[in-house]
């Protein structure tokens, strides 16, 4: 999994495109859920939590290869892209029904607002990608 911090000001998506309509008001978390979604891309779901010590970001991403995860976080956007597992392992098959999605995972969301976006972690486990956002120690 690919993990990047960008600086205030910058973006890891510049220019990248348009974002989808929907804007939800979370003001809690300054939270949009407006999504880059280049061809062939599946919008992933996600659930955000909040606790006592961090914002939790919760990507459903079956299928989703690991090792091409790539996960981008600057002071204006979370940018996930994950290409989905292919059936490249089924080399003399054709596909007599299909239901499941193929391409690219991909989302852009707002990071949560009063969070220290140096100390994020991300852990990847069974098609769930957990992003933890550590809140600001309050004075």
């Amino acid at each position: 999994m690919e993990f990047r911090s960008h600086p205030q000001g910058t973006s890891p998506w510049a220019g990248a495109g348009q974002f989808t309509s929907g804007i939800f008001n979370l003001s809690a978390f300054n939270y949009s859920p407006g999504a880059y979604t280049p061809a062939y891309s599946v919008l992933p779901r996600v659930d955000i939590l909040d606790t006592e010590a961090h914002v939790i970001y919760l990507f459903e991403l079956p299928g989703a290869e690991p090792d091409k995860l790539s996960l981008e976080i600057s002071p204006s956007e979370v940018a996930l892209n994950a290409p989905m597992e292919t059936t490249a392992r089924f080399e003399r098959a054709a596909f007599l029904y299909q239901e499941r999605p193929k391409g690219t995972y991909a989302r852009l969301l707002t990071p949560p607002s009063n969070v220290d976006l140096d100390n994020v972690s991300a852990d990847y486990r069974y098609g769930l990608l957990e992003v933890r956002f550590p809140k600001k120690q309050r004075s």
